[in-house]
């Protein structure tokens, strides 16, 4: 899925920006997920939907909102992060991470 550079956002709302779960290997159970500030002009907050996990072709969302009073050209870089789910024998790959930035036009 490609996704632009950022995301526009209305001061005061929240965005909702889809996420897809995919694996290289068969996997039966979810994996956590989770969305964080990872940098930003304003005091943004995001999270994901739903119990917070994603299975191979699942879909779900991080929602992030933006301050009420955040100017034009207020912006958040988003650390969305996958984390291993629990296998037998376990995986060994750790965490995979995604950068998603969103903006006050």
């Amino acid at each position: 899925m490609k996704r632009p550079a950022s995301s526009p956002i209305t001061a005061g709302q929240t965005l909702s920006i889809p996420i897809h779960g995919w694996a290289s290997l068969p996997l039966s159970s979810s994996w956590p997920v989770t969305a964080s500030e990872a940098s930003a002009t304003a005091g943004f907050s995001a999270m994901v939907a739903g119990d917070g996990t994603l299975g191979v072709d699942q879909m779900s969302s991080v929602l992030v909102t933006a301050p009420a009073d955040a100017p034009s050209g207020t912006f958040a870089v988003l650390t969305v992060a996958s984390k291993r789910p629990t296998t037998t024998p376990p995986l060994t790959d750790g965490a995979h991470l995604n950068y998603v930035g969103v903006y006050v036009p």
